[in-house]
């Protein structure tokens, strides 16, 4: 047998160092998400200019899965109104403080029996100044509208060109339905990539749910082992169901990503956002500018700090390890009272009466799968969520997924898992 080396078996625990990225840059195949393509409207043109200059110049390398280029066309609309909007906001919150400003400053004459002259000149210096701001937030980053007509929108005709014949197929359907359902069991069971879209499990407007940000990741591995070669891929997405972050900083693809990528393709994947894309430019003989970087880093803070603070539940797990709430070995109760109908209930306690061990698990620090069924103790680990899934399935003979949360089912001497997380949060809160 060959001996190995430190990361042999261990490669997702490596990070990547600059000159490996730069290499990678040069030579690797090269893919977008639908976010960095999006968000070229919300750039300064200039920005968008460079940005775009960057992609082009890879664009023998360039693949762009066919889930992006779908879900650029399902919400492209809706960012070019969101410019519009957020100069209507603007403009409305300028008025408004126009008038309180304008209010203040008659009450405080008023007061002070100052001359009327003397209060309409302060009247029309702020009447002035909230003008000038007005016509300073006039401007839409693309000076495009949804009222244009195609040939109209700058952008698309440089996309047009740049995509043509880089876009990967659709996938069959057998194969989409097949990766919808994969997706969904990764919701379920806080796996990368995409968890952090739960929301978009009930959004009636989309046929794969939550599984888009999978589809995207499919059809890239699929085309990783096509080629056999290294992947970088530029990703707007900054949250945790894609990068490994660690104390804030982004070290890196998730590590099952990683470990992933390379089981199906044998070969790496690094991750680039839009603004180390820029950065890194020199190395492809190109230059861009401070500003861009800049004003790309400012969308992006737009965008986390309109990101909602994932719900206590999502979070209780992480919450639990994290904090050493729960000692590992610890056994962990299934309780399905108040959250199925009685029926189901019923169906699940009769199963597990004629093996107890049916609805115990063991508690383990490992952050995606922390529970050890204790009637298999020797299989793989389970989130809360697809453990009570399966136990639900095996119990009712029904393969119907139940909307329950995980943490809510499992209980440590009669608290669930989301009340002893709360409880630890309310107490440092």
């Amino acid at each position: 047998m060959t001996r190995g080396g430190l990361f042999t078996g261990f490669e997702e625990y490596q990070v990547a160092a600059a000159a490996e990225k730069q290499t990678a840059l040069k030579g690797a195949l090269v893919a977008v998400d639908t976010n960095v393509l999006l968000d070229l409207y919300r750039y300064n043109r200039s920005t968008s200019d460079e940005l775009l200059t960057v992609i082009e110049s890879l664009r023998d390398r360039l693949f762009v899965p066919h889930q992006v280029v779908h879900e650029f066309w399902r919400n492209r609309l809706s960012v070019i109104n969101g410019l519009g909007s957020a100069t209507t906001e603007a403009h409305g919150a300028l008025s408004k403080n126009k008038a309180s400003t304008q209010n203040a400053i008659r009450t405080w004459a008023k007061r002070t029996a100052l001359d009327e002259t003397v209060l309409a000149g302060l009247l029309d210096v702020t009447d002035a100044f909230f003008e000038d701001l007005k016509i300073r937030l006039a401007g839409e980053p693309s000076s495009v509208s949804p009222d244009l007509v195609a040939g109209s929108d700058w952008l698309l005709g440089r996309l047009d060109a740049l995509l043509s014949g880089r876009v990967g197929p659709a996938l069959p359907a057998d194969e989409w339905r097949s990766a919808v359902d994969e997706g969904r069991r990764r919701v379920d069971s806080n796996e990368p990539p995409g968890y952090r879209d739960q929301q978009k499990v009930e959004h009636s407007a989309l046929p794969e749910g939550a599984s888009g940000d999978y589809l995207v990741w499919r059809q890239l591995l699929i085309e990783g082992a096509r080629q056999k070669t290294d992947l970088v891929l530029v990703l707007a997405d900054t949250k945790d169901d894609w990068w490994w972050i660690e104390k804030g900083k982004h070290l890196g693809p998730r590590r099952e990503l990683v470990s992933e990528y390379l089981r199906e393709t044998g070969c790496k994947v690094y991750f680039f956002t839009p603004a180390d894309l820029l950065q890194q430019s020199s190395v492809l003989g190109l230059g861009t500018s401070e500003e861009s970087v800049a004003d790309i880093e400012r969308v992006q803070r737009e965008d986390e700090a309109l990101e909602p603070p994932r719900p206590r539940r999502a979070r209780s797990v992480h919450i639990i390890i994290d904090n050493d709430l729960i000692e590992a070995g610890t056994l962990v109760e299934l309780d399905l009272q108040g959250i199925l109908n009685p029926t189901a209930v019923e169906q699940v306690r009769e199963w597990i009466a004629q093996d107890p061990d049916r609805g115990h698990a063991r508690w383990t620090d490992d952050r995606n799968r922390p529970l050890t069924w204790s009637a298999d103790p020797d299989g793989e680990g389970w989130s809360p969520t697809s453990l009570a899934q399966h136990i639900i399935a095996m119990a009712t003979g029904s393969t119907e997924r139940r909307t329950i949360a995980g943490p809510d089912v499992w209980v440590v001497d009669g608290y669930s898992l989301y009340a002893i997380a709360s409880s630890f949060l309310s107490d440092t809160e």
